[in-house]
């Protein structure tokens, strides 16, 4: 089997995941609670069918990519911050901080996009348009930028003994997989000789994650994971427990009283 066979089944086999992902949500109904998630499902189902129809070399399939992947890159950010504004729906401080922690990372994101835009020997999309290689540098900054901020709420939600729906730690995990693998593959190949070889596999690695993702997904996304709660933080004392969540609550209303603040300032 050559590679443009492998790739064209790998893209078939991912638009099914996906057209199977957004009717699951649709059944279940959780695209009432993750809305901005659906939308992201949609626009990559769209660009994948004009792949898929047209061919990924067709002007059709420019013309979609040059208007539908900046959108799904926006909406990149958008699911995260849906996912955390659901997480910390019942602390309006920590959801001021989550926002302040996605501005940090958009500007790590930049910066690192800016270190890696610069041409090395030869660059793996030396020849493609320059709006392309704008969207690709832009994709990997968004990606690995939330990455650094789902790694980091990740980590200050793990010292507190806080419930989360099993649906919101499925969408962290994946979440994170996800935009990490999409970083690593895009910088990765940036920095190779460009080919049409090494092209291929850029986007049979790309093609892979997307189809892994979408696969877990409908796999692990449940109705009944919208209220089944886990303890990100277990095995603690009741004495323990009380302490956190004491800390947390007190952190959460100085975020608060902060934003209130600052708003009366300004």
């Amino acid at each position: 089997m050559t590679s443009a066979s492998i790739e064209s089944a790998l893209l078939r086999l991912s638009l099914l995941l996906d057209a199977i992902l957004i009717l699951r949500l649709f059944y279940l109904k959780l695209f009432r609670n993750y809305p901005l998630f659906v939308a992201m499902l949609s626009v990559a189902f769209a660009l994948q069918m004009v792949a898929v129809v047209y061919g990924d070399g067709s002007r059709r399939f420019a013309w979609a990519y040059w208007y539908l992947e900046p959108i799904k890159n926006i909406l990149y950010i958008l699911v995260v911050w849906e996912l955390f504004s659901v997480i910390f729906r019942d602390y309006a401080g920590l959801r001021s901080l989550s926002r302040w922690v996605m501005g940090v990372a958009a500007v790590l994101a930049m910066v690192g996009g800016a270190l890696t835009a610069v041409p090395t020997g030869g660059v793996s999309d030396f020849n493609r348009s320059a709006h392309a290689r704008t969207v690709i540098r832009f994709e990997r900054g968004v990606a690995l930028g939330l990455v650094i901020f789902i790694i980091v709420m990740l980590y200050f939600i793990s010292r507190y003994p806080i419930k989360l729906p099993r649906n919101n730690v499925v969408l962290c995990m994946l979440y994170s997989g996800w935009f990490l693998g999409d970083a690593a593959i895009l910088l990765v190949m940036n920095y190779v000789t460009y080919s049409h070889r090494n092209l291929d596999i850029e986007n049979t690695a790309l093609l892979i994650l997307q189809a892994a993702s979408y696969l877990g997904w409908a796999v692990l996304l449940t109705r009944a994971g919208e209220f089944q709660e886990t303890r990100v933080r277990q095995h603690l004392s009741t004495e323990r427990e009380e302490l956190l969540i004491g800390e947390l609550n007190a952190m959460n209303d100085l975020l608060v009283r902060a934003g209130r603040s600052i708003s009366h300032s300004s």
